[in-house]
């Protein structure tokens, strides 16, 4: 199954609006590139982790996991109608708005990097939560929802 993962500022929208991105982003994705299995994952992101112009960033952060052989204008398109949603349903503007249309060996090896940042230890219990984190919210919110502290 291939993902979709979206970072947010966690006060910037709520469980309904993170449920309507998660089912906008895969009607995109299925009706204009696969109609394969794809997951959503929301990952809201606390207040004073990210910043953009030297204050806290309102910026939505969008990555989209794609085949190896997807052709650039394909790829495009799709950046395209991710921001164009962004915009029409939440006002976000493009400015505000990063999409990343990646190849999947790409996501696998950002995954792969990630996990490698956690002490080997540490690693089993530290996915355990993030997995117990994501199946708690998708039966209480509807989406599944990513770890950003561990």
């Amino acid at each position: 199954m291939k993902k979709i993962i979206c970072i947010v500022p966690e006060h910037m929208f709520s469980k309904a609006e993170i449920k309507k991105l998660g089912t906008g982003f895969k009607t995109i994705y299925k009706n204009n590139y696969r109609p394969d299995k794809v997951g959503f994952f929301g990952m809201l992101m606390p207040e004073g982790y990210a910043y953009a112009e030297r204050k806290p960033s309102e910026a939505v952060v969008v990555l989209v996991e794609v085949e190896e052989d997807i052709q650039r204008a394909k790829r495009e398109e799709l950046m395209h109608l991710f921001s164009d949603f962004l915009l029409k349903n939440f006002s976000i503007s493009p400015l505000d708005a990063v999409i990343t249309v990646a190849n999947a060996s790409f996501v696998q090896q950002f995954s792969a990097a990630q996990q490698n940042r956690i002490h080997p230890k540490h690693r089993f219990w530290i996915n355990l939560k993030t997995m117990a984190t994501a199946m708690t919210s998708k039966i209480l919110n509807g989406y599944y929802r990513l770890r950003v502290k561990m």
